[in-house]
C-alpha cells in the first residue's frame, strides 16, 4: 500500500521509518477502520511472563530446527507435546522457517491459551503479570486495561477466542496482496465494520 508522500510499502517498512503512530495509519488507510490502540511488542517482557506462570505446555506440530543470530533465535524442537521456559516459548512464537504467517498465528494462538490457562491455575499472580503485561505490549494498554482483560478472560471459553487473517492475492515473490473484494466481508465477520444485513451500514473505505 501507498501513503502519500511515501513510495509503495508493506505495513511493517512504515513502522521501520516512522513507528508506531506511522504504521497505524498505513493500517488504517488499507483497512477503513480506525485503529484504538497500538501495541509493540517487548520480547524479553515476554519471557519474564512465561517464566512467572511457571513455563507453558504446548504440543510442537513438527520439527523445528532454525538459527537467526541477528535475533538471538537458537531453535530445535522435535515434535510431540513438551514443556517450554520462557526462551523457548519466544522462538516457539517466531520460528517461520520452514512455513508461513498464517502457521506461526496458530502456535501463537496457542501459546496465548497456554498463558491463560497458567495465569489462571495462579490467580495471585494477575496483579504483577498486568504490570509486566504493560511492558510487554510496550504501554499500548494501561495496568487498569490489562487487569480488566485477565478478569474478562477468565470465564472466556477458548473456542470464543478468534484469530483471523486478511484476505489475500498472490503477488510478487513472498509479499501478498490485499483481496479488496473480501475485505468488507472479513471485517464484518470479525465485528469491525456494521454489518448491513442487521440493518446498519457498512463502513466505507
Amino acid at each position: 500500500m501507498q501513503l502519500p508522500g511515501y513510495s509503495a510499502k508493506k505495513i511493517n517498512a512504515y513502522h521501520s521509518i516512522g513507528g508506531p503512530d506511522l504504521a497505524k495509519k498505513a493500517a488504517e488507510e488499507v483497512l477503513g477502520v480506525p485503529i484504538d490502540k497500538v501495541v509493540v511488542l517487548n520480547y524479553d517482557a515476554f519471557q519474564d511472563i512465561v517464566n512467572m506462570v511457571g513455563g507453558v505446555d504446548l504440543y510442537v506440530p513438527k520439527n523445528m530446527k532454525y538459527t537467526d543470530r541477528a535475533a538471538k533465535l537458537y531453535i530445535d524442537f522435535k515434535k510431540g507435546r513438551q514443556h517450554m521456559d520462557g526462551y523457548q516459548a519466544m522462538c516457539f512464537a517466531r520460528f517461520r522457517h520452514s512455513d508461513d504467517d498464517f502457521h506461526r498465528m496458530e502456535r501463537q494462538r496457542d501459546l496465548m491459551l497456554a498463558i491463560k490457562d497458567g495465569v489462571m491455575r495462579n490467580p495471585g499472580l494477575i496483579a504483577p503479570l498486568s504490570n509486566k503485561a504493560v511492558e510487554l505490549l510496550g504501554g499500548g494498554l494501561e495496568g487498569e486495561e490489562m487487569i480488566a482483560l485477565a478478569d474478562f478472560a477468565k470465564g472466556l471459553p477458548a473456542d470464543n477466542i478468534k484469530m483471523s487473517n486478511l484476505p489475500t492475492l498472490p503477488g510478487r515473490g513472498s509479499n501478498l496482496n490485499l483481496d479488496i473484494d473480501k475485505l468488507d466481508q472479513t471485517l464484518r465477520e470479525n465485528f469491525l465494520v456494521e454489518d448491513p444485513m442487521a440493518g446498519n451500514k457498512v463502513t466505507s473505505r
